[in-house]
């Protein structure tokens, strides 16, 4: 079996200045940077891809490459609630959506050749709008940390909260809250524009179950569950 020796380098400026391919999984506010620096550092023909679960915000702030450099915005669909090497696995990202963002320029050819890589590796690539993408990820991700991050709030507020007989709708609606604080208060600041109008669906949903508890409306209650309980079941109908 041949071994592959992975070299640890602490800056761009270290990097060999003849590169096919780089990609920046750095925090979301380092990647314009980030970009930056590496179009100054590198000499050859370059695809430059990063994996935020930002787009309209990174793509705002790139000024201009040089000709030979080209930036295509990517995006993972997989992870975990803790970072670091130690909570890698190899089947973490195997059949994930992969989604791209087709705005930039980016030559047939390089755009193919990427899209053909990452299928090789198993992602379901997926091709997109920065506007939509980041809709999206508010919807299904930036969103739902929230939720949990305030279940998990109003929990430690209440004097009955107790670490002993917690079940498993707890640990599992609260688990994103345990998500690295850095990305939580960048993904608030970077996508603003699509979470408040879902926060403010939310406060109005919730004043209406608010009302209809309080009124022992229980027609509308199970009606509201039952509508909620088909969704889910479309939008994951495998778990």
């Amino acid at each position: 079996t041949q071994t592959q020796q992975i070299q640890v380098l602490s800056q761009i400026t270290d990097l060999p200045q003849t590169l096919d391919l780089v990609l920046i999984c750095s925090p979301i506010d380092q990647i314009p940077d980030n970009i930056h620096a590496l179009d100054h550092h590198i000499k050859s023909e370059v695809l430059i891809s990063d994996i935020g679960s930002i787009k309209q915000g990174i793509i705002s702030q790139i000024k201009p490459l040089k000709s030979d450099h080209y930036y295509l915005p990517g995006h993972p669909m997989a992870g975990r609630t803790h970072t670091g090497p130690e909570h890698s696995s190899p089947d973490l990202l195997k059949k994930a959506v992969y989604f791209l963002i087709h705005e930039n320029k980016v030559p047939e050819k390089i755009r193919t050749s990427f899209e053909s890589w990452l299928s090789g590796l198993s992602f379901q690539v997926t091709w997109t709008s920065a506007s939509e993408h980041d809709q999206l990820m508010a919807l299904t991700s930036h969103f739902p940390y929230l939720i949990s991050v305030l279940t998990t709030l109003v929990a430690n507020n209440s004097p009955i909260m107790s670490t002993k007989g917690i079940g498993p709708g707890f640990q599992g609606i609260t688990r994103l809250a345990g998500s690295s604080v850095d990305w939580g208060t960048q993904v608030c600041q970077a996508n603003a524009q699509s979470l408040l109008p879902l926060l403010t669906e939310l406060i109005q949903s919730a004043q209406t179950l608010k009302a209809q508890i309080q009124d022992q409306e229980w027609p509308q209650v199970a009606a509201q569950l039952e509508q909620a309980n088909q969704a889910r079941s479309k939008f994951c109908p495998h778990t």
